[in-house]
């Protein structure tokens, strides 16, 4: 006979259970299901981890995102918590406001705090260029921070006028199409040539 974990009671096989419910129920009701004590976080982390050597990159073995980034969800309700993350913050502390972690390994699923490190955004990108990653179409890929001088807008302008497509003049500066329409809607302000 079973018990209940959190009150003893014995637990009964309902009607509609298959054989693999039977086997994972560990509690009589939702309300004792409840009450129970849940596992800290670095418990639970830590169990979807397959840990290696100390240098070797240790695989997340819980759910992933699309690009194979673990998460973990937040008691009671939340937003899931990404894995590197978590285990950045359980070896080290409170991650600083504006600062991510970045993999040293290039590794997506690793969480060996060994191979994470903290960075800004463009420390990020910056790696993401240098590793090979970026989508050539990518909008990262274009420099958004051009400043266009004073004579390239009268350039823009004229090109504009004769009927060009935004992303032909942009091709021509070397910006971003929507660099182009900050700039010709006002938005951005050229800078004195």
């Amino acid at each position: 006979m079973r018990a209940c974990c959190t009150c003893s009671a014995a637990l009964v096989r309902g009607k509609r259970d298959s054989d693999k419910q039977w086997e994972s129920r560990r509690y009589c009701s939702r309300a004792c299901a409840a009450r129970a004590p849940k596992a800290s976080l670095a418990t639970r982390f830590w169990s979807k981890v397959r840990r290696g050597e100390p240098n070797a990159c240790w695989p997340w073995t819980g759910s992933t995102d699309g690009r194979g980034y673990g998460h973990l969800s937040a008691y009671p309700k939340g937003s899931p918590l990404k894995a590197p993350r978590v285990a950045w913050e359980i070896a080290n502390g409170p991650i600083p406001d504006g600062m991510l972690v970045r993999h040293k390994c290039d590794n997506p699923p690793c969480v060996n705090p060994a191979h994470l490190e903290l960075g800004t955004q463009k420390d990020n990108t910056r790696d993401t260029s240098a590793r090979g990653r970026l989508n050539p179409k990518s909008r990262l890929n274009l420099r958004h921070d051009k400043a266009l001088s004073t004579s390239d807008m009268e350039i823009v302008v004229e090109m504009r006028s004769r009927g060009l497509s935004l992303p032909v003049i942009a091709k021509r500066f070397g910006v971003d199409s929507s660099t182009v329409g900050l700039y010709l809607r006002g938005k951005r302000t050229p800078c004195q040539s």
